[in-house]
């Protein structure tokens, strides 16, 4: 078998569906119609014919496209993750031309596992209808499918003498689900309930239904031998592997996939896979991800006992592979069948797998990038780099070039412009011109067309959207002298002059009395103004360093309040957005659950996933400790600025020549993490006046700018 392109569509009736429930109704005299391929790629067209707009496509996710090119480049309309440029009135001009877009990508690829974690943890199916509908007006064709995932696991051990205590040791807490799937953990921040898992199997059932009704093909988990522990006490006979170790975790057991116990769990496992979430043609599952120890196992040999158990189940299935570090390694690839499997490169904006491999063996790959950690929420992103690196890869002929690109974000809540690029890289023809781009994104981003805020996202362009990483928020960062980054793999460094920010934050802000009312521009306006103030933060915090050693200590004293007083007007500012709030994330957390017991625990996993992240070998060993920091208002003000007050105090204490016990650092975070006290989940005071009144505190503005 070969991969083939999507079905030659005939109904184009969920796309108008979609359509309908975004924009509350359609543009008279719409039409769609179903066209061929061009030489076996989709195509999609928009024609004006009379008084009609007629969508063409060759696919749902080429129709979805259509519809999509138009709201945005005609209509003045845009379906975002941050703020909605749908909630106003929408224009539907005739076109002067056909416009005809051809993808040479067979697949347009959505998620990271992590994603399930740090975005969509606590997602219930409103927040899901909407994910779907805007997958599918981005032409994403290729989808992971995690939400119940876990609920096969119980279905499957009690067939092999588990008994219910056992099976739920094994599963994991829900903030930790995706790393229980990778193979990085167990059981941690559990147990889950039989309540829970039906709840999820009921919500992914309805996700699979409506992605498969939008031509979203769905990735479900694949069996590659993970197994609890407690196996060989079940089965002395088999050859269960420990793998060692994760973050300071201790990873699940695999079984040997040459041994004859695989073929017999990986039959029951795609069995009563199937009877929740019906057949499917993907499977994901990476036996060594970040890792893993794999003995004296033959890997060759393993991964294609692997890849035969899941073509037993599923004949002409696909094993999807996570390009990432050192997986799939070599050894695991001269075991597949190529044309059944597909790799994707995660990390090609920084470190492409398939680069420093110099190919994947002829191996079908998708690329793909990341772009956020941890949910993270800094500006950032490689809008110019990106379009050049995809450019060059799809020009490839030897080694081949990719069949498909994909976003591969580990949260998706930040920097909306990365996502609607990528997605429209994947349409456009070879010439691209960011410049050009970045006007039509302006103007669907906030309905019609401004000089001034055209001149920001030149200067965004410039500065924030030209940063090769995430520069790390220093205000997020565990308090310590000499910082440099907030996360272990991070950095705080800024590669722009951060006066060029505050000139097109100061610049954004005039553009108030026209787009005040839009609610994509008011987010923009709180994001940008709360990366200039975080700037401003990182150069307090040095120049409280230099106070500190040269013992200074007055200024010491000022520069501290300074500092402070900049994290509460964060928090003001931040408070304005639902985005942006600790409050919304923990009270859809506690809504999850079945009894105030469960929402307890539920609670407990969402306020360590974003601070300790795990006990204290994975916090302080594992390196973990606020991997997934967010800029948020509960956050900035009950957990970021009591940690830098602490601080403070110990190093005033010092500079009098009192010293204080030294701060355990993790047992007053990890005592945050058992608290049940609550933030507000709703949006309060007004993001314009706010901003309006930092920026005038601050000295923000667009003085000298050439707006031009």
């Amino acid at each position: 078998m070969t991969i083939s392109f999507p079905t030659y569509v005939r109904n184009y009736a969920p796309i108008d569906a979609v359509l309908r429930r975004i924009v509350g109704k359609r543009p008279t005299g719409l039409k769609f119609e179903i066209i061929p391929p061009e030489a076996g790629r989709e195509v999609c067209e928009l024609e004006s014919v009379g008084d009609a707009l007629v969508v063409r496509g060759s696919s749902l996710s080429a129709l979805g496209i259509a519809v999509h090119w138009y709201i945005t480049r005609f209509a003045g309309g845009q379906l975002s993750h941050a703020g909605d440029g749908m909630c106003r009135e929408l224009s539907w001009p005739r076109l002067a031309d056909k416009i005809r877009l051809v993808s040479p990508y067979r697949y347009r690829y959505f998620f990271n596992y992590c994603t399930f974690s740090y975005s969509m943890a606590w997602w219930d199916w409103q927040e899901w209808e909407r994910e779907l509908d805007w997958m599918a007006l981005h032409g994403v064709n290729l989808a992971l499918a995690m939400v119940g995932a876990e609920a096969v696991w119980p279905k499957v051990l009690r067939r092999f003498e588990f008994d219910e205590a056992e099976i739920f040791e094994f599963l994991p807490g829900p903030a930790y689900l995706p790393w229980f799937h990778m193979g990085n953990l167990e059981g941690f921040g559990g147990p889950l309930s039989p309540a829970w898992l039906d709840r999820r199997v009921a919500l992914g059932q309805r996700i699979l239904a409506r992605m498969l009704e939008l031509g979203i093909e769905p990735v479900l988990q694949g069996f590659y031998g993970m197994v609890p522990s407690r196996l060989c006490l079940k089965r002395p006979a088999a050859r269960v592997v420990p793998t060692g170790n994760w973050n300071g975790f201790t990873r699940p057991s695999l079984l040997d996939p040459t041994d004859p116990l695989f073929a017999e769990l990986a039959e029951v496992y795609y069995e009563e896979q199937a009877r929740l979430f019906g057949p499917a043609r993907f499977f994901g599952g990476d036996p060594f991800h970040e890792g893993g120890d794999p003995g004296q196992l033959d890997v060759t040999a393993g991964g294609r006992a692997i890849q035969q158990a899941m073509q037993a189940a599923h004949p002409g299935s696909i094993w999807v592979l996570q390009g990432w570090q050192e997986n799939p390694s070599e050894a695991l690839l001269r075991g597949v069948e190529p044309l059944h499997t597909l790799i994707l490169d995660l990390f090609c904006e920084t470190s492409s797998v398939y680069e420093q491999r110099a190919g994947f063996k002829g191996i079908p790959w998708v690329w793909g990038v990341v772009l956020n950690f941890g949910g993270n929420t800094p500006s950032h992103g490689k809008l110019d780099l990106i379009a050049r690196k995809l450019a060059q890869a799809t020009q490839r002929s030897d080694p081949p070039a990719p069949c498909g690109l994909g976003g591969l974000m580990e949260g998706i809540h930040s920097n909306p412009v990365n996502w609607e690029l990528l997605f429209d890289l994947a349409w456009l023809p070879g010439s691209f011109d960011l410049t050009t781009w970045l006007s039509d994104y302006a103007c669907a981003r906030y309905g019609k067309v401004d000089r001034r805020v055209e001149a920001v996202w030149r200067i965004l362009s410039e500065t924030i959207y030209a940063q090769p990483g995430a520069a790390e928020p220093l205000a997020c960062a565990q308090p310590a002298l000499g910082l440099n980054r907030v996360t272990t793999w991070g950095s705080a460094q800024l590669v722009y002059e951060p006066t060029r920010l505050e000139q097109a934050a100061g610049l954004f802000l005039e553009a108030a009395d026209a787009l005040g009312g839009v609610d994509t521009y008011r987010y923009d306006l709180v994001d940008i103004t709360r990366q200039a103030l975080e700037n401003r933060g990182q150069r307090l915090y040095h120049q409280i360093m230099v106070a500190f050693e040269h013992q200074k200590r007055a200024d010491f004293e000022a520069l501290c309040q300074d500092f402070l007083d900049l994290l509460d007007d964060l928090a003001k500012l931040l408070a304005s957005r639902s985005e942006f709030l600790l409050g919304r994330w923990l009270a859809s957390a506690r809504a999850m659950a079945a009894d105030d017991r469960e929402a307890d625990l539920f609670e407990g996993n969402a306020r360590m996933l974003l601070t300790t992240w795990g006990e204290r070998a994975a916090a302080i060993e594992g390196g973990v400790n606020d991997y997934a920091y967010r800029e948020w208002a509960g956050l900035m003000r009950g957990y970021y600025r009591p940690r830098w007050e602490m601080f403070f105090t110990d190093l005033h204490a010092k500079l009098m020549g009192t010293p204080c016990k030294e701060i355990d650092w993790f047992a007053w975070e990890r005592g945050w993490v058992d608290r049940r006290d609550r933030f507000p989940h709703e949006p309060y005071g007004d993001s314009v006046a706010i901003a309006r009144q930092l920026h005038g505190k601050y000295g923000i503005r667009a003085s000298d700018f050439d707006k031009q």
